[in-house]
Parts: C-alpha cells; sequence; structure tokens
C-alpha cells in the first residue's frame, strides 16, 4: 500500500459528486482509516474533464485513472466520436513525464461482449 500525497477526482455528473461529496464526509469522521489526513488529500472538482484538466498544472500527476468516454457527441462507439482521443490528449501532458502512468478503462454493454459473462 503507498499513500498518495494527493487525489484529485474531476466529475461532471452532480449526483455522483455528492456521493463522493459524502464519501469524503465520511473519511473525515471515520477514525478507523488507516491513513491519517486522506480527506484533507481528496480534492473534488465538479465539472467537464476537459475544460478542467487545462487548468492543472503539467508534469505533476504519477497516475491518472480515466474512464473512455461514452453517451453524447464524444461516443465512438456511437460514430459520432474520436474514441476517447480528445480526452488522452488532455489527460497525458499532466502524467510526469518519467514514470507517469495512465489507466485507461471502458465499460462494455452486454451486446459488446456476448461471450463474457458477468460476475
Amino acid at each position: 500500500r503507498t499513500e498518495a500525497k494527493s487525489v484529485t477526482a474531476i466529475e461532471l455528473n452532480p449526483v455522483a459528486m455528492a456521493c463522493a461529496k459524502n464519501g469524503q464526509r465520511m473519511l473525515e469522521r471515520n477514525k478507523a482509516v488507516k491513513v491519517a489526513g486522506a480527506a484533507e488529500r481528496l480534492h473534488l472538482v465538479e465539472g467537464d474533464v476537459l475544460d478542467v484538466l487545462p487548468t492543472l498544472e503539467h508534469g505533476a500527476y504519477d497516475r491518472i485513472v480515466a474512464p473512455r468516454p461514452k453517451e453524447g457527441a464524444l461516443d465512438g462507439d456511437l460514430g459520432t466520436g474520436d474514441g476517447g482521443v480528445q480526452f488522452l490528449e488532455a489527460l497525458l501532458p499532466l502524467l510526469r513525464v518519467h514514470g507517469g502512468e495512465c489507466h485507461w478503462y471502458d465499460f462494455a454493454a452486454d451486446h459488446e461482449l456476448p461471450n463474457c459473462e458477468r460476475t
């Protein structure tokens, strides 16, 4: 286990942001949390990631965990977007030049992976 110096979470969905803020409050109050100061190191930013990322310091992040965008005009699955290229172009400059890691993941609908059993 490693302790992060800080964690920045960006969320556009106001309901998801309310859940994140509730989780942060629970971290503040929970005496059993093994990492002291965890709640204070969590920075929650509500907004569109494409608007927020340009305001963040380039080369300042060791790790980025991000889902590939789905839905709307930028959804590559619908043939209307670029498959997330715009998001990656905004994310990657934030990583440390040496050793920075981007964990890019995707959600798949049942029809996209018909031979995959749900667990």
